[in-house]
C-alpha cells in the first residue's frame, strides 16, 4: 500500500561527510529586469558599459563548470576589452582590475576562482567610494559567485543591499555568509555578519533573535581575540536591553561596552552619549557626570558641544554640583547665543532647562524650556516638545505663569 505523506517525516538522511548547500540569495532587486543593470543608471557613459559586460562575463564565466570553459569567449573580444578601456581613460586604480578581468575573457580555464573573486571585490570597494552603491553591489554579488566559498564577498554584499534598503536581499547574504564563515573557518565575516543580521530583526522588533545572534557574535569574538566585534556587540547589547529590559543587564552592557571600546575609539563618541543619556534616565547623575566630562573633547562641531553640555549642565545640577553646572550652563548660553536657530539641539537645551530647574532657576529653567520647544516643534522632535511643555508648565506653577509670561517677552 503507499504511505501516504503527512508532512511529519523527517527529511532523507545525507550520506556521512556530505555538506548541503550554503542558502541561496538574491541577486537582483526589484528595479532590476537583469543582474547589473542598475550600473547602467549610476555610469551613464562607456565605463557603465564596460563595467555591465565585465560584470556578465564573471558571471558567465561562474556558471559554467571549470572542464569546460576553455573557448568560452571570443578571441577578439579581449582586443576589445583593452581598447575600450584605454580609450576610457578611467582611474588607475580601476584600469588595473578592468584589465585583470580581461585576462578572464583571454583565457578562460587558466584563471582561477580567487583571483576573479578579488578583483571584483576590488572593484566593488571602488564603487563604493565612488558613491555608485548599486555597481558595488553587483560586484560584491559577482564575487561571491567567482569564489562561491568565500565568505567575506557575500557579508560585503548584504551590508550593500542593507545600505541600498533591500533588506530581504540583504538577510539572503548575511544568512549565507553565517553558513559559509562557519563551514570555512572565516570567524570573523561570520560574527560580522551575525551582528549585521542582530541589527536587522532588532530593527522589525524581533529583539529575541538579535539577542541570539549578538551574544553568538560576542561570545566568537571572546574566543578568537577580535576586539572590534565583541566592543560591537556588547554596545549592541545594551542598546537593545537598555529598551527592553531588564534594566541590571543594561547597566551592566553599558561598562563592559565603555570599557572595550576604550578612549581612544572611533565609535566612543556614540557609546559615551549612549551610556550617558541611559545614566541620565535612570538617575545615576555622578557616573553620567564622569562619562560626559570625558565626552567634552570629541563634541567639536557647535551643535555637539551643545547637546553635552546641556546634559552636564543636568547631571551636575541633579549631584548637586552648582559649580560646574554654572560653569556649564555659562558656556552653553553663548554657544546657544552665537548658532544658527536651525542648528540647534533640542534635547540639549532641554537638559540645561531640567539643569536650571533642578536647582531652582526658575527664570532660567523657562527660556531654555521655551527656546527647547521652540527649536524642537521646528525640527520635529515630538518627544523632546512634550518635555519642554511638562517643564514649562512647572516653570509657570512656581512663579506664577502670566507673570513670568509677561517679563520674558519683555526681556
Amino acid at each position: 500500500m503507499k504511505r501516504q505523506y503527512t508532512g511529519k517525516e523527517s527529511a532523507r538522511p545525507r550520506r556521512p561527510g556530505r555538506k548541503s548547500p550554503p542558502p541561496p540569495a538574491i541577486m537582483h532587486g526589484p528595479d532590476e529586469t537583469l543582474e547589473g543593470a542598475l550600473i547602467l543608471d549610476e555610469a551613464r557613459s562607456g565605463l557603465g558599459t564596460l563595467l555591465w559586460q565585465s560584470l556578465h562575463d564573471v558571471i558567465l564565466w561562474a556558471s559554467v563548470p571549470p572542464g569546460e570553459r576553455r573557448g568560452l569567449f571570443r578571441p577578439e573580444s579581449v582586443r576589445r576589452r583593452l581598447a575600450a578601456l584605454v580609450s576610457l581613460k578611467v582611474d588607475p586604480a580601476l584600469e588595473v582590475a578592468l584589465t585583470s578581468l580581461a585576462a578572464l575573457v583571454d583565457d578562460p580555464a587558466a584563471v582561477r576562482p580567487e583571483a576573479v573573486g578579488a578583483v571584483c571585490l576590488q572593484i566593488a570597494r571602488w564603487a563604493e567610494g565612488q558613491g555608485m552603491t548599486a555597481t558595488a553591489l553587483a560586484f560584491a554579488q559577482g564575487a561571491a559567485l567567482a569564489a562561491p566559498t568565500d565568505a567575506t564577498a557575500g557579508f560585503l554584499a548584504g551590508q550593500l543591499a542593507r545600505r541600498t534598503g533591500e533588506n530581504a536581499r540583504a538577510e539572503t547574504w548575511l544568512r549565507r555568509t553565517i553558513v559559509l564563515g562557519r563551514r570555512n573557518g572565516d570567524r570573523l565575516s561570520l560574527f560580522q555578519a551575525c551582528l549585521a543580521l542582530g541589527e536587522m530583526h532588532a530593527e522589525r522588533g524581533d529583539t529575541a533573535t538579535a539577542h541570539a545572534l549578538y551574544l553568538r557574535a560576542l561570545r566568537g569574538s571572546r574566543r578568537s581575540g577580535f576586539r572590534d566585534i565583541k566592543a560591537q556587540a556588547l554596545y549592541n547589547l545594551f542598546r537593545l536591553t537598555a529598551a527592553t529590559g531588564p534594566i541590571e543587564e543594561a547597566d551592566t552592557y553599558a561598562r563592559s561596552a565603555l570599557h572595550a571600546h576604550g578612549r581612544r575609539h572611533p565609535r566612543i563618541p556614540t557609546v559615551a552619549r549612549d551610556v550617558a543619556r541611559f545614566w541620565l534616565e535612570q538617575g545615576r547623575f555622578d557616573e553620567a557626570l564622569t562619562v560626559l566630562r570625558l565626552l567634552l573633547p570629541y563634541a567639536r562641531r557647535p551643535e555637539d558641544r551643545i547637546g553635552v553640555l546641556g546634559a552636564i549642565a543636568r547631571a551636575a545640577a541633579a549631584a548637586g554640583n552648582e559649580e560646574v553646572f554654572e560653569e556649564t550652563a555659562r558656556e552653553e548660553w553663548q554657544l546657544l547665543q552665537r548658532s544658527p536657530q536651525d542648528h540647534l539641539p533640542a534635547r540639549g537645551v532641554l537638559d540645561l532647562a531640567y539643569g536650571a530647574a533642578e536647582l531652582r532657576r526658575w527664570e532660567s529653567a523657562g527660556r531654555a524650556a521655551q527656546l527647547a520647544l521652540d527649536t524642537a516643534l521646528r525640527c520635529g522632535d515630538g518627544e523632546a516638545a512634550a518635555g519642554a511643555e511638562a517643564l514649562l508648565h512647572s516653570v509657570w506653577t512656581q512663579v506664577g505663569g502670566i507673570q513670568w509670561q509677561v517679563q520674558a517677552t519683555a526681556s
